[in-house]
């Protein structure tokens, strides 16, 4: 009887260590990095037959995820790939809805992998790696969270100590504008090379003159990140990092550091149902202790539903307001409470409260300028302007305050300020002088040229909109502007020389006087008094007058106009504007400057050199540059052999999702196109100084830049031009 138990406790042991050496199981394993928020792996379970991994979904409750067909691990030291081969607790390629409490758990099962050969594995989905160095050993213990190294800490004193401007400004003296740059800087703690992104992005732009100057922000391997920011005062403003949005202050000649643990983009990754505020920031500079405060107050602003605002633009202007109230109420009371009840640093409490002003205001503006156009939309005749009460508003906002232009809104702000229907005017207050004969007079009668149906059409049209008397239609608009672009390319060398002849000397007196009528609005309509908001508006024309204008005259509309302002900043950047406006109208094609932009920029259009190339940034995601690329189809055609010219498309990866992109440039039949990845992209932004897209670039023969901001419509006629100069 002994002997039987004996051996069967001996058989039983024998089966077991076979067991065990055959099938591995590791729980919450270490591993090297995970750039998502959503997947964990919670288990892994290694056998003869099959490698079963636990994915621990954590994510928005009732919101889905899946796992598609090519999800795969991969031996992170060969890179040999094993496919999913099925799934449990829920279907591959099939939306998964996550539980109330937005923790669910699949598994799924690939094939087996001996995990005596392979230590670490990879995990990832479709082109997508997401976990990094997942280790097959039960035994590891991940690394205990370090410190910032060393050497980053050094890094980030040295560069502290070189910022020229150690101390905050007033914010209300003269000093609030100047020239000076600011950098920022940081690190990222537990970044990793295959987060996805190297790279980050901040929209500086100079609101005075309308100019926009995007600044990457380069990410080192080892998680350092800097870049230096052009100011001309301080801001409070974001830098992009992976879509993930995360608030600084800074003043101009500061340096600003800010490091990021990588848990708050996962986080942020996982919430995506609203915007993260990064909690955990450490902050050091000359405005460390401002964005300390700012950060605490902003993570506890409760959230604001803006896009009720948006859906209800078609109320009445009273119901508008108590909306807007209702909206807001909660957010300013909490930022009330925190104001009495909290000791702030005075730049603090100014930036906080004239942030969430400007806020307020902006979306009261945003409906002014919604207005008509939500009941012309809907087909409403005879759409009234608003009410001149509605504007009492504007006497609230501090117009004169400079500390406004600091704001992350006020872009916002002043682009619907200088664009109100009321002070535009339309045809009431806006009356201009005509040159002496018009355009068509001098075509068909002092030049005599023979008059076509196309011709015909345009004038009739033009002639039936000058006698309408209420404003035209967004259809009648987009008619409107398309016969006249057509109409003027058409004629493009005589519009130049009557533009010279009969116009361009009349222009300066000509916006003169829509300024003085504009004036008069802003003056006895609306009854506001002289302000640097409405000098800034000034100015931000200043970039589209001279560009109409002649040299003398635009030199002689600037001494009127802008000259005899109050603000000595103002009037600097006005100057300056017209110096360069027409130092770039004679400096003709330049040659890029070296650096990173150009270098991407030059692998691809270089091989191109001996024709024009016409460059288009876009994406799938851009409505404006879908239509822009689908009316162009024939003129590729017509040019698709040219010796003369060719054309270079540039997308991203993340604003042109693959599928997309692919049937969209096998149906456009799209040849030169590059989708490149968003961190390359971020520097072309930087090197032709855009935001938005569609962009368009005028390359010459040599690989110069002709025109970085070319208008695309006008392709055939600037093509025909050149060539015909090269031919002269």
């Amino acid at each position: 009887m002994k002997k039987s138990i004996l051996l069967f406790f001996v058989l039983f042991l024998t089966g077991m260590i076979g067991l065990s050496a055959k099938n591995v199981i590791i729980t919450n394993p270490v591993y090297e990095f995970n750039a998502s928020g959503i997947t964990n792996i919670a288990k892994i379970e290694i056998t003869p037959n099959e490698t079963r991994l636990h994915i621990h979904s954590t994510f928005i409750p009732h919101w889905w995820v899946s796992f598609p067909s090519a999800t795969f691990i991969e031996d992170a030291d060969t890179g040999e790939r094993y496919t999913v081969t099925g799934m449990e607790k829920g279907e591959l390629d099939k939306e998964i809805y996550m539980s109330a409490s937005g923790d669910s758990t699949m598994i799924l099962i690939f094939p087996p992998i001996d995990s005596k050969k392979v230590k670490t594995i990879n995990y990832g989905e479709g082109d997508r790696t997401i976990v990094y160095g997942v280790s097959l050993n039960p035994k590891a213990k991940a690394a205990p969270k370090g410190e910032m190294p060393e050497e980053v800490r050094q890094w980030i004193e040295q560069e502290l100590k070189k910022a020229p401007q150690q101390t905050l400004i007033d914010l209300d003296s003269e000093d609030f504008f100047s020239r000076q740059p600011a950098r920022l800087i940081g690190y990222i703690k537990g970044y990793h090379p295959q987060a996805g992104f190297a790279s980050g992005i901040v929209y500086a732009e100079n609101e005075l003159t309308r100019e926009s100057s995007p600044v990457v922000i380069q990410i080192h391997e080892d998680g350092r990140f800097e870049g230096e920011i052009p100011l001309i005062h301080p801001i409070y403003k974001y830098v992009v990092f992976q879509n993930q949005i995360v608030n600084f202050y800074i003043e101009p000649g500061q340096t600003l550091s800010m490091v990021i643990d990588w848990e708050e983009f996962r986080k942020a990754d996982r919430y995506r149902n609203r915007r993260y505020s990064f909690e955990n920031i450490q902050y050091a500079g000359a405005a460390a202790e401002v964005n300390k405060e700012l950060a605490g107050i902003q993570s506890r602003l409760p959230e604001v539903d803006y896009m009720k605002l948006y859906d209800n633009i078609s109320l009445e202007p009273g119901n508008y307001v108590l909306l807007l109230d209702s909206i807001m109420r909660n957010k300013q009371e909490t930022l009330k409470k925190i104001l009495d009840t909290e000791a702030l640093l005075p730049h603090t409490r100014d930036i906080i409260q004239v942030e969430n002003m400007v806020q307020y205001y902006v979306y009261l503006l945003e409906y002014e300028m919604r207005y008509k156009m939500d009941r012309m939309q809907k087909g409403e005749t005879d759409v009234k302007s608003l009410p001149l009460s509605f504007y009492d508003f504007l006497h609230k906002i501090p117009l004169n305050d400079q500390k406004l232009l600091m704001t992350s809104s006020f872009s916002t702000l002043i682009n619907r300020f200088e664009y109100m229907d009321i002070l535009r005017g339309g045809r009431s207050f806006v009356v201009m002088s005509q040159p002496k004969i018009s355009l068509f007079d001098y075509l068909f009668n002092e030049l005599g040229l023979p008059k076509e149906a196309s011709d015909e059409e345009y004038i009739a049209y033009s002639n039936k909109m000058a006698e309408k008397k209420e404003d035209p239609s967004q259809e009648e608009q987009k008619e409107i502007m398309s016969l006249a672009n057509a109409f003027n390319a058409k004629y493009k060398e005589q519009v130049e020389a009557y533009m010279a002849k009969y116009v361009k000397q009349e222009f300066g007196a000509m916006y003169l006087s829509l300024w003085q009528q504009k004036d008069s609005v802003y003056t006895h309509v609306l009854g506001l008094p002289p302000s640097l908001m409405y000098d800034i508006a000034k100015v931000r024309e200043m970039k589209f007058d001279f560009e109409q204008l002649g040299k003398e005259e635009a030199l002689d509309f600037l001494a009127k106009l802008i000259l005899p302002l109050p603000h000595s900043f103002l009037k600097a950047e006005a100057v300056r504007l017209y110096n360069d406006t027409y130092a770039a109208q004679s400096k003709g094609a330049y040659k890029l400057p070296p650096g990173k932009g150009t270098d991407i920029f030059r692998s691809m259009a270089d091989q191109f050199k001996g024709k024009y190339i016409f460059v288009d940034f876009w994406a799938t995601t851009c409505g404006p540059c879908i239509s822009g690329i689908k009316s162009q189809k024939e003129a590729r055609a017509k040019y698709k052999d040219s010796p003369d010219v060719t054309f270079l498309f540039i997308t991203n990866d993340r604003e042109s999702p693959l599928k997309d992109y692919e049937k969209f440039v096998e149906e456009q039949e799209l040849t030169n196109v590059y989708r490149i990845k968003q961190d390359d992209y971020v520097y072309l932004r930087e090197l032709f100084k855009f935001n938005g897209i569609p962009r368009y670039v005028m390359v010459d023969r040599e690989g110069r830049i002709m025109d970085d901001n070319f208008q695309m419509y006008n392709f055939e006629q600037t093509l025909e031009k050149v060539l015909k100069e090269e031919n002269d």
